[in-house]
């Protein structure tokens, strides 16, 4: 929205740097459809809360294709597998979450 990030995820990170998460990996993802700035400006918001950043970020233009989410969700596996990230219980990271959320 006019080049910032939605209000709903600004209010969400405002609520994760409460909570003042530390040793935990994140990246940031989105898709954009005009100047892009969100995805960088939603990083810059998980460094400040105590975030690792594991994964350069992700923009896509527009709505992402089928293929690209599937790219993303092999970024977020090869973590995985890696052991960068941990699986919870039912076998689905937070960005798996995320993205099946876009579909």
């Amino acid at each position: 929205l006019n080049n910032n990030m939605m209000p709903n995820v600004a209010a969400f990170l405002c609520y994760l740097k409460g909570l003042s998460p530390k040793n935990r990996e994140a990246f940031a993802f989105g898709s954009y459809g005009w100047g892009g700035q969100s995805v960088g400006q939603v990083e810059e918001e998980l460094v400040k809360c105590g975030f690792n950043i594991c994964m350069d970020k992700i923009r896509i233009q527009y709505v992402p294709s089928r293929e690209q989410l599937e790219e993303v969700e092999a970024k977020v596996e090869a973590l995985r597998i890696a052991g960068t990230i941990d699986s919870p219980a039912d076998g689905k990271s937070s960005a798996h979450v995320a993205l099946h959320l876009l579909r």
